[in-house]
């Protein structure tokens, strides 16, 4: 049986006041999801930071997927990150670049077609080709 694991950033990532997050920050935010998975379950991820205001640069966005590998076997599955519309560029960016390194990452601004994209049912066997920012 498969498990979405739905972990909402603005409980783990402390931003600032205006919400924003940081590249250190959302290093934190890898880790705290790395430690609540458990490598034995059958489980993929999503990663609602809807209320988190992009704020990260292109090379930030490069160094954080990066940094996925640094978290063992947690990234091996799918993982989504779901994003306000209006983050969607950076979000996608993300993506491609954790989707360079192998991993199964991608974005989106709506819930459903990330629950859709996530399930062992969806026609894609890999990340979707994503639309450039």
């Amino acid at each position: 049986m498969l498990r979405i694991q739905l972990i909402p950033a603005k409980e783990i990532v402390k931003v600032t006041e205006d919400g924003k997050a940081d590249f250190g920050k959302m290093k934190e935010l890898l880790d705290e999801i790395s430690a609540l998975t458990d490598a034995s379950q059958n489980f993929v991820i999503m990663v609602d930071a809807r209320q988190i205001t992009p704020g990260l640069s292109t090379v930030d966005l490069w160094y954080l997927a990066r940094e996925l590998h640094e978290h063992g076997t947690t990234f091996n599955r799918r993982s989504a990150l779901l994003v306000r519309p209006d983050a969607i560029n950076s979000a996608q960016l993300f993506a491609l670049f954790a989707q360079n390194r192998g991993f199964l990452v991608n974005a989106f601004s709506s819930f459903e077609e990330a629950v859709d994209w996530l399930l062992p049912s969806s026609e894609a066997s890999a990340a979707p080709p994503l639309q450039s920012p």
